[in-house]
C-alpha cells in the first residue's frame, strides 16, 4: 500500500512539473506531438518550425514556442522534442534553449550551418544518425563555465552529414 501512494505521489509531482496540470483537457485525436524543432532567427525575430510543418515567430524564443503551440490545430506539445537543430544565426539563443522548461532536457542539440527546410527530412536522418549532446549535458556545461561542442547538421546533395 505504501509503495502505491509513493507512485502516485510521484506521478502527481511529474504532472505538475510537466505543466500538464494547467485545468486543460484534451481530446487525444487532437494531440499533436513534436519530434524535431528548428530555431533560425532573423532580424529580431526568432522563429521555430517543427516537423509537424507547425510555425512560430516571436521576439525570443519563449514567445516563439508559445506562437508555434498556439497556432497548432491541435494541441502541440513542443516537450517532446528528441531533437533540437539551432541555426548559425540563432546560435546565440543557445543558453535559453538549453533551459527553456518548454523543452525535453533529454533532446539531443545540433547547430546547423544554414537554414534547415525541410525539418522532417532531417528528422529522419537524425533517428538513424543521433547525436549525443543533450540540452541537459549543454546546459550543465554552461553552468562550469565550459563549452560543449554540439554537433553540426550539414546539408549535403544526397540529404544530410553530423560533423564535429
Amino acid at each position: 500500500m505504501k509503495r502505491l501512494w509513493v507512485f502516485f505521489a510521484a506521478l502527481a509531482v511529474c504532472t505538475i512539473f510537466a505543466g500538464l496540470d494547467e485545468g486543460d483537457t484534451h481530446d487525444a485525436a487532437a494531440l499533436v506531438p513534436v519530434q524535431a524543432l528548428v530555431i533560425d532567427a532573423k532580424d529580431g525575430t526568432v522563429f521555430v518550425t517543427a516537423d509537424t510543418g507547425d510555425n512560430g515567430r516571436g521576439g525570443n524564443l519563449d514567445a516563439a514556442l508559445s506562437d508555434l503551440q498556439s497556432g497548432c490545430a491541435g494541441a502541440l506539445f513542443t516537450q517532446t522534442a528528441e531533437h533540437v537543430i539551432v541555426t548559425s544565426r540563432a546560435w546565440y539563443l543557445a543558453p535559453q534553449v538549453c533551459v527553456s522548461r518548454q523543452l525535453r532536457p533529454a533532446a539531443k542539440l545540433y547547430r546547423a550551418m544554414e537554414e534547415v527546410k525541410e525539418p522532417e527530412e532531417a528528422l529522419r536522418f537524425l533517428q538513424a544518425h543521433p547525436g549525443s549532446l543533450t540540452l541537459s549535458h549543454a546546459r550543465a556545461a554552461l553552468l562550469e563555465s565550459r563549452e560543449e561542442a554540439a554537433p553540426v547538421l550539414m546539408q549535403t546533395e544526397g540529404g544530410f552529414r553530423l560533423g564535429g
